[in-house]
């Protein structure tokens, strides 16, 4: 019998495959809506509320500082 050499089809059709999962995979997690994007949108929205909540606890210290009622929400505006 004649040895055979070289690649066959399925061996092809096989590597085209899991190259496609692969690029699937990396889509998900590099992608524009993929893994990192969303930890990356998390990490800004928790840094946004820690800075607002500093800012409150500033503007709470400020106003028990002057002496002043601490619930904004208290103080009314009055349209004279």
């Amino acid at each position: 019998m004649k040895s055979r050499t070289g690649i066959t089809l399925i061996s092809i059709v096989i590597t085209i495959i899991i190259a496609l999962i692969l690029i699937g995979v990396i889509f998900t997690v590099f992608g524009p809506q993929g893994l990192f994007a969303q930890a990356r949108e998390a990490r800004l929205q928790t840094s946004i509320a820690q800075a607002k909540e500093k800012i409150e606890v500033e503007i709470l210290a400020v106003q028990a500082k002057n002496g002043r009622n601490s619930n904004p929400a208290k103080f009314k505006r009055r349209t004279e």
